[in-house]
C-alpha cells in the first residue's frame, strides 16, 4: 500500500464517524486506514468495526495511555505502507485530498508533503490556515522518518506535532509545496486543547519540545531549524499570494456581477421608458 492515515483515537465516538465518514467519501480509494485506540474508555472499535466493508480499515489498541504524540508513534511503527498522514479523529479530509496526494508521490517521490488547510471554529467561521507545525494536510515518507530516525518522544507531552515537524522539514531534502487545502480542521469543545492543563503544559513544554529536536537534528545539520524557517517563510509567502490572487477572484466577481445587474437594469429601464 502506498499510503496509510493513521488516526489516534481517544474517546471520541461523538466525532469519528464524521471522520471515517470523509474517507468513504474520497475520490480515490487506492489507500488502507490504521486507527490507534490510546486506551479509551468508550467502544471505538464497534465503531471502527462497522466501517470495514467500506474501508480498508484496522484497528490497533496501545497497552497503556500514552498521549496523542505516542499514539501516532505507533502508527509510524506499524505501518507497511510507503506514505503515511495522520488526521485527528474529529477532523476531516477534502473529497480530493487522498487523490491530490497520490498524485504528487507518484509524480516527485517526495519526503514531505505540505498541503494548507481549513480551520473551523467553534462559530462555524472557516480560515485557511498554514500550520507548518502541526501535522494537519502532512504526508510523510516512511522511510525518510526511519532514515533520520524522526519521529515522536514520550519526554514530549505537548506540542508533539511540532516536535515531529521540526525535524522532518529540517531534515527532508524533497519537500512538496502544495496549493490545494486537503485537511479541515474542527475546533471540537471538549477536546485537549481546551483544557487548562493543556496550555499550562503548553507553555512549560515548548522550550524542552525545542532543545529536544535541536540536540536530535543536531546529528545531521550543523544549523537546526534554519532550513524549518525557510520553508515556514516560503509557505508564507505563498498563502499571501494566494490570498491576494483569491481577493482579486473575489473582486472580480462582484464586479461582473455588478456591472452586469447595472447594466440590465439601465437597459430595461430606457426600453420601459420608450
Amino acid at each position: 500500500m502506498i499510503l496509510e492515515v493513521v488516526i489516534p483515537a481517544y474517546n471520541c465516538e461523538c466525532t469519528i464517524k464524521r471522520t471515517l465518514d470523509s474517507l468513504v467519501a474520497q475520490c480515490n480509494q487506492d489507500f488502507s486506514v490504521l486507527i490507534v485506540d490510546d486506551c479509551s474508555t468508550q467502544n471505538i472499535f464497534a465503531i471502527v468495526d462497522g466501517y470495514s466493508d467500506k474501508l480498508s480499515v484496522r484497528y490497533l489498541r496501545n497497552a497503556e495511555n500514552v498521549g496523542c504524540g505516542m499514539t501516532r508513534q505507533k502508527g509510524i511503527d506499524e505501518t507497511s505502507a510507503d506514505y503515511i498522514t495522520f488526521l485527528d479523529s474529529d477532523d476531516i479530509l477534502l473529497p480530493n485530498a487522498i487523490d491530490i496526494w497520490l498524485s504528487e508521490i507518484e509524480q516527485t517521490k517526495p519526503d514531505i508533503i505540505y498541503s494548507p488547510f481549513f480551520f473551523v471554529n467553534k462559530n462555524g467561521i472557516i480560515v485557511r490556515n498554514d500550520g507548518l507545525c502541526m501535522c494537519h494536510g502532512k504526508v510523510y515518507s516512511v522511510s525518510f522518518l526511519h532514515k533520520y530516525d524522526i519521529g515522536e518522544s514520550p519526554k514530549v507531552l505537548c506540542i508533539d506535532d511540532a516536535y515531529l515537524n521540526w525535524q522532518a522539514f529540517d531534515l527532508a531534502d524533497k519537500i512538496s509545496i502544495l496549493r490545494d487545502p486537503t485537511h479541515v480542521q474542527i475546533d471540537t469543545a471538549g477536546s485537549i486543547t481546551h483544557t487548562k492543563k493543556f496550555l499550562r503544559n503548553l507553555l512549560l513544554d515548548s522550550p524542552r519540545a525545542n532543545k529536544l529536536a535541536s540536540d536530535k537534528i543536531k546529528r545531521f545539520r550543523d544549523r537546526p531549524f534554519e532550513r524549518f524557517n525557510i520553508i515556514k517563510n516560503k509557505v508564507q509567502l505563498m498563502l499571501k499570494e494566494e490570498a491576494y490572487n483569491h481577493q482579486r477572484a473575489m473582486n472580480k466577481i462582484w464586479n461582473d456581477m455588478f456591472l452586469h445587474k447595472h447594466k440590465n437594469n439601465t437597459i430595461g429601464g430606457y426600453e420601459n421608458e420608450t
